[in-house]
């Protein structure tokens, strides 16, 4: 195999938003796992489909037949990320001791790579009174100050935060990320500033992002859709969330009420 990793194609088109029980997945669900390093370094690149076999054959200790497909995400900000989908169902903390595997692969070269990673799946859920770990995801439109000001309303923020850094060209992306000692639950999405930013942290409650309601991703949804800005007005209702907090969403709630008088 050589050391140069070319980008593949998902065999199958998996949902990464997938709901995923860290203690025993079903048929047709899928494992996540994220390759840390290999050979000591933060690796960006794709994991190969052939590479992703043999994760499977050599570490999980499980036969190719289990496997109805597989897929490698790359990404200039984290860590490379693998989805294996299954044809029987299987429990992980039994059939996987602890969630960080490493292996050796021996390239064509003669080089030996020494990979590690973790199986996404053995995350704890984040508790109230608990800090955790939290990333909100941007695009560009929101300061940090901004940010802190809507964390502060669901817990205790660290005095330690910052935008995620590309280590290929040392330029800051969009993503954020700190620690918070909750108070309560963030949901998913929130209004800040004119933008629609993602929350993520363990354990946190997905939504679909067709009608705006936990229980089911976008894939199984029977509900009506339901605009944005819609699901905007109504959680500044139930929240009580300020003005300036939300920013130019206020106008486009003023649009949608004259236009739907």
């Amino acid at each position: 195999m050589s050391s140069k990793r070319p980008p593949t194609s998902p065999i199958f088109n998996m949902n990464k938003k997938e709901k995923f029980n860290p203690h025993e997945t079903s048929k047709d669900k899928i494992i996540k796992v994220e390759f840390d390093t290999i050979n000591g370094k933060p690796y960006f690149g794709q994991i190969s489909e052939e590479e992703l076999l043999f994760v499977w054959i050599s570490v999980f200790k499980k036969p190719r037949e289990l496997l109805f497909g597989i897929k490698s995400t790359k990404s200039l900000t984290r860590n490379v990320r693998a989805t294996f989908k299954l044809t029987a169902s299987v429990k992980l903390q039994e059939e996987f001791p602890n969630e960080h595997f490493s292996y050796e692969n021996f390239l064509d070269d003669g080089q030996v790579e020494k990979v590690t990673g973790r199986i996404l799946g053995y995350k704890k859920k984040a508790e109230i009174g608990q800090i955790t770990k939290i990333t909100i995801t941007t695009n560009f439109g929101v300061e940090p100050p901004g940010i802190l000001n809507w964390l502060q309303r669901y817990g205790t923020v660290s005095a330690k935060y910052n935008f995620v850094q590309n280590p290929e060209t040392g330029v800051f992306t969009d993503v954020f990320e700190t620690e918070i000692c909750l108070n309560r639950h963030i949901p998913e999405y929130l209004p800040m500033y004119g933008q629609k930013v993602s929350v993520e942290y363990p354990g946190i409650e997905k939504v679909c992002n067709r009608c705006y309601t936990p229980g089911h991703m976008r894939r199984e949804c029977g509900n009506s859709p339901r605009e944005w800005i819609k699901f905007v007005i109504d959680f500044i209702k139930e929240e009580n969330i300020p003005s300036e907090l939300i920013g130019s969403w206020e106008n486009a709630i003023e649009r949608y009420h004259n236009a739907n008088k």
